[in-house]
Formats: structure tokens, sequence, C-alpha cells
């Protein structure tokens, strides 16, 4: 049925599109029980922009019209409850015209750059503070228990084999590097007055040095070889005179040396010796003429015996590091 036909008899004048015979003109669909126009509709009939109430909506939600009869019903956008969103003017019961649009899953926030950036260098602060404390605790711990040096030497007893005449080497019998057990000939010497001297070591050990050839003539007292007891090796080790009151006879000591790569010796502190290493020195540094002075540290000799050479040979001379236990 067309907008513009009535099914209840000709068109009453001075109606607007069509009303209902027997109702006043409604322009732009002003009647009482129709819907909101926007091109009067009869009532019940289909809409263009304007339903009847209770009918198929256009854009949809009932609204009172500010103005309008009672009853009258405006739709503006949204539909009503319990009423099919319809297109432009869908008859009732007509299919909807426009999609119901479905809802995205809801995507997860991510905190902020800012945030995250705040948070990396807090945890890099906490470390870098955390690195500290314990690099401040390793010095006191070190500095507390322990006293290390790198001023240290091997040292070991070394004897002279010297005539007690002078006399003419006339015979050799052990060369340097041999080993020799105490009283040991040596060499053989004969006196001016004929008689034969047998130059004999003085204690088990190592010839380390040797100063004759046969033929040679010696006087009395001079070294003939120089004997040395490398199984006796100790360390001499240089305490700083600030710290010789923390050293003890009796402490335990880790003692590394120089050429004996990878392996720790124990050893324990034998003695102090009761002198400044530069008063033993041939050469004085003090100068006591002039008005200069400058104060320097002085150290103090400490000796350290060996517990085990595990099969290892410590040469006299040669340089070491110890770590003292100052404290256990």
């Amino acid at each position: 049925m067309s907008e513009r036909e009535n099914p209840s008899g000709p068109p009453n004048e001075g109606s607007s599109y069509g009303a209902p015979q027997g109702q006043n003109p409604q322009p732009y669909g002003d009647g009482q029980l129709q819907g909101a126009q926007g091109y009067s509709a009869p009532q019940g009939g289909p809409q263009g922009y304007g339903v009847p109430q209770g009918g198929a909506q256009g854009y949809g939600g009932q609204q009172q019209v500010p103005g309008g009869p009672q009853g009258s019903q405006q739709q503006p956008y949204a539909a009503s409850q319990g009423v099919q969103q319809q297109g432009y003017g869908a008859p009732q019961g007509g299919p909807p015209q426009v999609a119901v649009a479905q809802a995205l899953p809801e995507q997860p926030s991510r905190p902020p750059a800012r945030n995250r950036r705040g948070a990396l260098f807090s945890g890099l602060g906490a470390l870098v503070a955390l690195l500290l404390i314990l690099g401040a605790y390793y010095i006191w711990h070190q500095g507390y228990y322990f006293y290390a040096s790198d001023d240290a030497v091997v040292s070991a007893a070394i004897a002279p084999a010297a005539p007690e005449a002078p006399g003419t080497v006339t015979r050799v019998y052990r060369g340097l590097g041999a080993a020799v057990s105490r009283g040991a000939p040596i060499a053989d010497l004969k006196t001016a007055s004929g008689a034969t001297i047998t130059v004999r070591a003085p204690i088990n050990g190592v010839i380390v040095q040797e100063g004759a050839a046969v033929g040679e003539v010696l006087p009395a007292g001079q070294p003939l070889a120089q004997v040395s007891n490398l199984s006796g090796a100790t360390i001499t080790a240089y305490v700083d005179e600030g710290s010789i009151g923390n050293v003890h006879p009796g402490q335990g000591v880790d003692v590394t040396i120089d050429a004996v790569k990878d392996t720790t010796f124990h050893g324990t502190v034998q003695q102090l010796l009761p002198v400044a290493a530069s008063a033993l020195s041939a050469i004085q540094t003090t100068d006591n003429a002039t008005g200069n002075f400058t104060k320097v540290t002085q150290r103090i000799p400490v000796q350290i015996t060996l517990q085990d050479l595990q099969g290892h040979t410590a040469y006299p001379g040669g340089s070491a590091e110890v770590t003292i236990h100052i404290h256990e």
C-alpha cells in the first residue's frame, strides 16, 4: 500500500500526505497515536523516517517529542527496547538492514616506556650498589684477616767449603751442581810442606758454586765451593713496620713461588728478626749530615718455614709471595 493511499476513504481536504479520514491534517506527522514523523504515515503503516509507537524503527529509540501530542514518539538514533534495528523505514517485522558491529577483543595494556626505563635504571642502580658493598666488604675482610706481600724471597742455608791451610789444588772430586752429604770430599790440596789437605762438604746439600780448578793455589780460608741445602729452603718476607705488630710466630702462611707455577705451599712464621732490612744493607741510605729528611717506611724481615715442597725445587734468591693469616 503506497504512502498516499488511504484505506478508510478518500483523503480529507487539508491532509498532509494522506492522513486518515476524520483526522486533522498532520503537517509532517503531528497526529495523536502516530509515531514521530519525517514524512507522516498512517497508523500502523510503513514508515519512512517516523514510525508509530511500537512499530519497526529506522534509527530507533523511543523519545518524547517536545511539544508534540501525547503519545507521539520520535526515534532519533537508538533502537527501542525489544525491537530489531532496521534500515530506513523497514516494515514491521522486516529483516534488519544494518549489521550490528561485533566487539573487538580487548588488547592487553602495556606499561609506558618511561616506567620501563625507570625500572631498568632502578635495577642497575641496585646492582651497582650491591657490587660496591661486596667490594668494600672484601677489602675489609682481606685487610683484617690477612697480610699479603709480594716482597719475599726464597732463602736457603749456604755454607762455604774452604781449606784450613794454603795449598795447590791437586784433585777435584765433585763439580758444580753435585749433591753432597756432610763430610763428603770435594777437593784435595797439597801444602808447601808436601802434606795433603782434603776439603769436605760442611752440610748436606748441593754444590752451587765452585771456585777452584786443578793447579790453582788457594790461601787458607778462601772458599773452594758453596754448598746449599735446598731441601731446607725457607722464605724471608719483609713486612712494613706499621703492620709488624699483627705478625707473631706460629701464624699460618700461604706461599707461592714464581719458579713453581700453579702451586701453593703452606708454612709457618718462624721468627721476626729484630732489625730493619735497611740496617743490613751494605749501602746505607740515611744521610744525617744534611738537614734534608724523607721518612721512608722500614721493613722488618720475617722468616717462614715451609712444611713441604711437594717434590719441587725452591731456588735460593727466587721471588715469592706470602699471605700471613694474622686473624683466625
